[in-house]
């Protein structure tokens, strides 16, 4: 073998030990920082009934908070730099009505998500544009829970009818659907009407019957789903339980 083909050989060789060596690392983790360096972590915000919502959203609505372009082994989740919330790279969220600001005012509020990879960690901070709107409706306690609610929504210049409501917890970052209100209309209040047992109420959240409704709260919503004549699309609202009493 002359010294040409050996020189060959040697490069061939070489060659061959640093693609195996970048295969190895590529599967130990090393495309995530390759897909790092050219797609950077963002953090991307969806209604989670409303294809044409667009970038802006209401007050109370149901939204997919989505970490994109990272596999985190952990992320935590901070609103409007007071709630925090370990989840998953996808959580639901509302944000509420701000009374203080006043019906239809655009607000922004900041979302945080920080995110483990390796050994440290990273942020990502969005900003999520919602326009502050009302809706009626409203819960009282006692030996049952009762239900008020308006059988119509309008919003930015679009009507939507009451189409049902449910109590939902908030678990792992989603909203689950645990009751659901039997409406009813009544010629004596233009409002839609319900009226659960607390015991019920209690058995749907997996509590015992005898617990205080005060206990009942923590993580649990009212959940509203209205729905356009027009277009077929869907709109879930949601309120804490607390601020709906």
């Amino acid at each position: 073998m002359d010294a040409s083909t050996s020189i060959k050989t040697g490069i061939a060789t070489i060659a061959a030990v640093v693609v195996a060596g970048i295969v190895i690392w590529l599967n130990q983790g090393g495309q995530d920082v390759v897909l790092n360096f050219f797609q950077r972590a963002k953090v991307d915000v969806r209604s989670a009934s409303r294809a044409s919502a667009g970038s802006v959203f209401l007050a109370g609505e149901k939204l997919r908070i989505i970490l994109t372009n990272v596999k985190p082994e952990k992320v935590f989740w901070v609103f409007n730099e007071k709630e925090v919330r370990e989840g998953n790279v996808e959580v639901e969220h509302a944000f509420p009505y701000d009374a203080a600001a006043g019906r239809g005012i655009k607000r922004f509020h900041r979302v945080d998500a920080f995110y483990k990879q390796g050994g440290s960690y990273q942020v990502v901070t969005s900003q999520i544009e919602t326009d502050n709107i009302d809706f009626a409706a409203f819960l009282r306690t006692g030996e049952s829970l009762q239900l008020s609610a308006s059988p119509v929504l309008k919003a930015s210049g679009i009507t939507w009818n009451l189409e049902n409501a449910s109590l939902s917890t908030l678990d792992d970052g989603k909203f689950q659907v645990r009751l659901q209100f039997p409406l009813k209309r009544t010629a004596s209040s233009a409002n839609v009407t319900a009226d659960i047992q607390q015991a019920a109420v209690s058995n749907a959240l997996g509590a015992p019957g005898n617990t205080r409704w005060a206990d009942l709260q923590k993580d649990t919503f009212l959940s509203l789903q209205f729905w356009n004549k027009i277009t077929g699309e869907r709109l879930t609202m949601l309120r804490s339980v607390a601020s709906a009493q």
